[in-house]
């Protein structure tokens, strides 16, 4: 802090002394006001952000848009401290200063006060005469301190960049406000390593904004770029259904329109979504469905506001090199980001009858499951638009791709992008005075190669530089600066500074030389670390090396070995040293491919002595020079450690090779926790044409911790499991999983023949608590549509003292046969007030799994994952039926569900909905009323091989609350005492002359009236009861005239108060409310009617 109040110290004397050649450029910003600006969006960003922590999810628009405006305003700032410098330069004055000369000028100041056109200067911005004398006491009392030279060009340089780096705070916040606002409960992202393109509900204002940056356009960039964010803020807050999707194909841009389906926010920011497009047929048209997973959906939004930032302070008149340098990285990680991977991918007939087709209307917004909701921005799709489309035929445009289109959209055609992992301050030397310390920074590269790297180290005491020359793509390394200056204090000292990247990107075939035309990229990071004097550790007295051993152990790795990767921390200290290290792995995914895994271990070294350590085994299965880097953090000291393993082709092992015995994994947990247990499912499929013995093991690191002998018959499949119990002082962190298949022929003894083998990881948390769950079904995994499952609910408490209210959750998500996932569905909970020490609570609840597809059960115990469960529900027929409808759907509003028939038979097949029910209540028996909709009321037929949809549509109102109990006034009992409730929507389901009952379960939230009419009278009196003090009031009333609402009302009339009119109205018919069915189910689960 002394050195940063010097430096402001010799930037005050300098400025005053250069008032006159700078003076302009600070009255031309004082005009437009931009600082004080600055600090009102700066304090309303800070009320919004501590609202939202706090819970009020409501402020989160109003928090995106005060990001904007101090991203914006950020950016000007940074342009006018820019226009300023240029000014300073422009006016010839001197502006670097040796620190004796700065010394003289605060001795001038000091005897002879402020020149008079400083002091006038000042005046003019609004200074009082004691604040001016103030500013000259300070500079007599100080300057005799100055013992710097000062560069008033760099550090201006500095101050416009560093409001760069505000604004990008300010980008950052907005994302922030978005995950907060959509990412509220999100679902287990997929693993996949399918085909990868760029967006395509983005991709066509990526191209426009593309178009703009290949030719520096930066009026086209800023237009252009904002389009791109406005674009993706309606599509990850599922406000825009109606889309334009753009595909490259052959050389060509391929444009067509399509509906926006199902939306689901995903961990770590991630979304998966589906697209349908349509087209005609011989007898109706095809449905194209395609679902899509986004790995980076919130970091391509953030990227969004970055580069508008930049193109902002660039068109405001910021022409820092710097910011072209950074808009160019910011560019490529924004590619990057917008690639999604595909899921999966259907096309099926839709027959259409010679009635009017029915409307398939698209999905609303997925709301968090709350009464109080968001208030939402404007939607850009029209109430019309939301419902009443139809799901018609798509048009498409196709263009000829120019040079730079295919630049944009092609996910092949990439460029080399350095990425900074970490910036690490690792102390070298730590007295009772003094520390000196270095900079770690971890990088890697992707997608191509990069070279020119040039590192800029600066901070307290630091000034270093170190170059790089080319990498390869996969390559990683830790680079460290030199040893710092010695940097003084008491008791602590703080350190920090920044480090400046820039390099030159590769595109094409590698190796490949850089043509001019790739631009530089630059890469700022910032560092800061408090570092404690003398605490009787000396870290440059502990040394840290990584022993990398091959499977078998001859010192040499082969192609299809583990590695398993160990630290040894020696500590030369007199006192124990304890910490953590992590290690990044590169390693090989196919003959042109990397990877990269992570590892963490804890370690305990004692003094004098070294701890060796298991970080965990990797897989090598191609040859090559694979590189690794990592750290170990002891307190306040790290120490960072890099090298590589080279693997050598093995003759003997081709992981080209196709073996006889597959191993299928269904079912791979990804966290484990110490004290509990873990099963891995997968499926032997044997092609051999004979009976195989087959052995199946499970290592963790390179541990075999559990065995399974089967028999698998030719050509058949046969599924297993591997169980795995996690040692209480088992590692904490990621460890490598395989799973190895070995064969030999039945009833011999010959040596067991390697064959398939899976290799993964898996995490290993600490657990919160004691507490340990199992959810156990009395199915195996797969059953018949219609089938009753059982599921036991087991909770162990291994503390020695009693649990109390323990909350026990099990949630499912639903897959249909087309790949689209539900939301998570909540179907059992309780809450037992206490489970004993080393005692076990059982508790149960039955479900009917009526749809075809898979369910995942996942049991949560104390907010912990405990337990998965998967069951695959197949038909046993050849025409497969099964239902799909919105996840969540307010009061008040229309829920659309859609049957779906995949006729499979050599023959045409007849379909008739016989019965409709709602939550276990029966609301539609072959015709239409208010609020419920069948768009074939006397069946349809679907013909052989072809699929067929039937439409249903439900108005969650007071009509169907009239139906379901008896008043529209009961509407409030969809919900469950305010809050959201599950129901079941059942479908009796007439195909030939056999029946199927097909379900979907949907979650009721509460919502506002939008119709009027009927369902308004319900309303109001649910509102009306809401009023203060009436209800008590009145309930004598209610009791003595024996529930005549009549008599009621004159009673009311009588005491002159119309609102206790109202409000014992409200309480009479609560008296009076039904029982709804599902509270007198005995299948133990929360859906009602399931």
């Amino acid at each position: 802090m002394k050195r940063w109040g010097g430096i402001w110290l010799i930037f005050l004397i300098v400025g005053m002394s250069l008032s006159t050649a700078f003076s302009s450029s600070q009255v031309i910003a004082a005009s437009s006001d931009p600082y004080q600006e600055f600090w009102d969006i700066l304090n309303r960003e800070a009320e919004l952000v501590v609202g939202i922590e706090n819970g009020n999810l409501s402020l989160a628009p109003e928090l995106i848009q005060n990001s904007r405006l101090g991203a914006e305003n950020a950016a000007n700032i940074s342009a006018l401290i820019w226009q300023a410098l240029e000014e300073l330069k422009a006016s010839g004055v001197k502006t670097y200063y040796t620190a004796e000369e700065l010394r003289e000028m605060a001795q001038n100041i000091s005897e002879n006060g402020l020149p008079q056109e400083t002091v006038d200067a000042l005046k003019a911005q609004g200074w009082t005469d004691a604040q001016i004398r103030a500013l000259e006491e300070y500079i007599v009392q100080n300057g005799a301190n100055i013992t710097e030279d000062f560069n008033m060009t760099a550090f201006l340089e500095e101050f416009s960049m560093a409001f760069i780096s505000v604004a990008f705070k300010y980008n950052h916040y907005e994302a922030w406000a978005l995950e907060k606002w959509k990412w509220t409960q999100p679902a287990e992202a997929p693993t996949l390593n399918n085909e990868e393109l760029i967006n395509p509900v983005l991709a066509d204002p990526w191209v426009q904004f593309y178009h703009a940056y290949a030719v520096s356009d930066y009026v086209g960039m800023e237009d252009s770029i904002e389009a791109l964010r406005d674009s993706a803020y309606n599509f990850l807050t599922y406000q825009e259904k109606f889309v334009s999707l753009t595909f490259l194909r052959n050389g060509s841009v391929i444009t067509k329109t399509g509906t926006l389906g199902r939306v689901e926010w995903t961990e770590n920011g991630s979304m998966v979504f589906t697209t349908l497009v349509t087209s005609p047929s011989e007898d109706g048209f095809m449905l194209n469905t395609t679902t899509y997973y986004w790995p980076s959906a919130l970091r391509a939004y953030e990227l969004t506001s970055n580069i508008m930032t930049l193109v902002k302070a660039r068109n405001c008149g910021n022409n820092n090199s710097e910011v072209q340098w950074m808009l160019n990285q910011k560019v490529a990680e924004l590619r990057s980001a917008l690639k999604v991977i595909i899921v999966s991918t259907s096309t099926s007939t839709v027959q259409v009858p010679n009635e009017p087709i029915y409307p398939i209307e698209p999905i609303d917004p997925i709301y968090p499951i709350d009464p109080k909701l968001p208030v939402l921005p404007v939607s850009t799709t029209s109430p019309e638009e939301s419902t009443t489309a139809e799901l018609s035929e798509s048009t498409t445009v196709i263009t000829p791709a120019d040079e730079t289109a295919l630049l944009a959209l092609d996910p092949n055609n990439e460029e080399g992008r350095l990425v900074v992992d970490s910036v690490n301050v690792e102390a070298v030397e730590v007295t009772s005075d003094y520390v000196t310390y270095k900079v770690a920074v971890h990088l890697h590269v992707e997608d191509n190669a990069v070279s020119n790297v040039n590192l800029e180290f600066q901070g307290t005491e630091l000034s270093d530089s170190k170059s790089m020359g080319f990498l390869y793509p996969g390559d990683s390394f830790v680079v460290e600066s030199t040893v710092s200056g010695r940097v003084y204090g008491s008791d602590q000292v703080t350190v920090s500074g920044t480090v400046k990247i820039t390099y030159t990107p590769s595109s094409g075939q590698i190796p490949n030389s850089v043509s001019p035309a790739n631009d530089e990229r630059e890469i700022t990071e910032s560092y800061s670390k408090t570092i404690p004097l003398e605490e009787g550790i000396d870290p440059s007295k502990v040394y840290v090396s990584v022993l990398a051993q091959d499977e078998n152990g001859d010192g040499t790795v082969k192609t299809g070995e583990d590695v398993t990767f160990k630290v040894v921390v020696r500590n030369d200290n007199d006192v124990n040293i304890a910490g953590t290290c992590t290690i990044r792995i590169v390693y090989p995914i196919s003959s042109s491919d990397t990877s990269a895994r992570s590892f963490s271990v804890s370690v305990n070294a004692p003094a004098g002595g070294s701890a060796t350590e298991t970080f965990g085994s990797v897989h090598y299965a191609w040859s090559g020079t694979f590189t690794y880097t990592g750290k170990c953090t002891f307190d306040q000291y790290e120490k960072s450690f890099s090298g590589y393993v080279t693997v050598e082709e093995d003759d003997s092992t081709d992981p080209t090779v196709v073996k006889m015995i597959d191993v299928v994994p269904t079912s791979w947990p990804s966290t484990a926790r110490l004290g509990g247990s873990v099963e891995f499912s997968v499926d032997l499929k044997n092609t051999y044409p004979v009976d195989k013995s087959v052995k199946v093991e499970l290592k963790i690191d390179g541990t075999v911790v559990d065995v399974v002998e089967v028999t698998v018959i030719a050509g058949r499949s046969t599924g297993i499991l591997l169980h795995w119990n996690v040692p209480d002082d088992f590692p904490v962190g990621e460890h490598s999983v395989k799973i190895q298949a070995f064969s030999r022929n039945l009833d011999s003894n010959d040596s067991w023949n390697p064959e398939d083998s899976e290799t993964g990881s898996i995490n290993v948390e600490r657990p919160k608590d004691l507490l340990f769950g199992k959810l156990v079904p009395n199915v195996n995994g797969t059953v018949v549509q219609g089938t009753v499952v059982h599921f036991d609910v087991i909770v162990e408490n291994k503390e020695d003292y009693p649990a109390y209210n323990v909350p026990i959750r099990v949630f499912y998500t639903y897959q249909t046969p087309n790949g689209g996932f539900s939301d998570p569905i909540r179907v059992f909970e309780r809450n037992p007030r206490q489970i004993d020490g080393l005692g076990v609570n059982l508790t149960w609840f039955n479900m009917t799994l009526t749809n075809l597809g898979k369910y995942y059960f996942t049991l949560y115990v104390n907010g912990e994952i405990e337990d998965e469960k998967i069951i695959t529900v197949t038909s046993n027929s050849s025409v497969m039926a099964w239902m799909e409808c919105e996840d969540t759907i307010p009061l008040y509003d229309e829920l659309s569900c859609h049957i779906h028939i995949l006729n499979n038979s050599s023959d045409d097949v007849s379909i008739q909905v016989t019965k409709v029910m709602f939550g276990g209540y029966e609301v539609w028996n072959g015709e239409n009323w208010k609020a419920v909709m069948v768009n074939y009321i006397t069946g349809t037929t679907i013909k052989r091989h072809s699929e067929g949809i039937i439409y249903i549509g439900i108005d969650v109102d007071g009509w169907l609350s009239e139906r379901v109990f008896g008043d529209d006034y009961y509407i409030y009992l969809f919900l469950d005492g305010g809050q959201p409730k599950e129901h079941i929507i059942n479908v009796d389901l007439r195909l030939n002359d056999t029946r199927r009952v097909l379900g979907y379960t949907v979650t009721v939230y509460s919502g506002d009236d939008k119709e009027g009419g009927k369902i308004e009278t319900a309303d109001y009196i649910l509102k009306s009861a809401q009023v203060a003090g009436g209800a008590s009031t009145v309930l004598g009333f209610v009791l003595a005239i024996g529930g005549n609402p009549t008599g009621l009302i004159i009673a009311g009339i009588g005491f002159g108060a119309l609102v206790l009119t109202t409000v014992g109205y409200s309480t009479y018919k609560g008296i009076t409310a039904p029982t709804p069915t599902c509270s007198q189910e005995s299948d133990n689960n929360l859906i009602c009617g399931g």
